[in-house]
């Protein structure tokens, strides 16, 4: 297949990474990813992702700082990210750190991808 669109999945857990990776390759998508946000920042520079994934709590930088980062720099302020968080009170923060979405976790496969798709269309 041509022209897949790629992820950058950002996520510390290794089971969820995995998981989510291969559903996602499953659905047709290149998928990256990173454990945490200072090899994710690198990723978003090396590997120029459509969309990012980003979990809101990492070890190293948070999930939030990450966003923040990518969304001050011109060069990738336009690539949509959707953060994970398994906080409801955390919803509502992800919006103030810049992200386009976020999702509650834990999620469905499927409604994951139908954010992915909206954002990528």
């Amino acid at each position: 297949m041509q022209n897949k669109k790629r992820i950058l999945l950002v996520e510390d857990t290794v089971a969820i990474l995995k998981l989510t990776k291969f559903r996602l390759e499953k659905a047709g998508f290149e998928v990256i990813t990173a454990i945490d946000g200072q090899t994710a920042l690198e990723a978003v520079k090396n590997d120029s992702p459509n969309i990012i994934l980003l979990d809101y709590g990492l070890p190293d930088i948070d999930g939030n700082e990450v966003c923040r980062r990518i969304r001050s720099d011109q060069r990738y302020k336009a690539i949509p990210i959707i953060m994970f968080t398994a906080s409801v009170e955390n919803l509502k923060l992800i919006k103030e750190s810049g992200a386009d979405d976020g999702i509650l976790k834990p999620y469905e496969a499927e409604e994951l991808i139908t954010k992915i798709r909206k954002y990528l269309r």
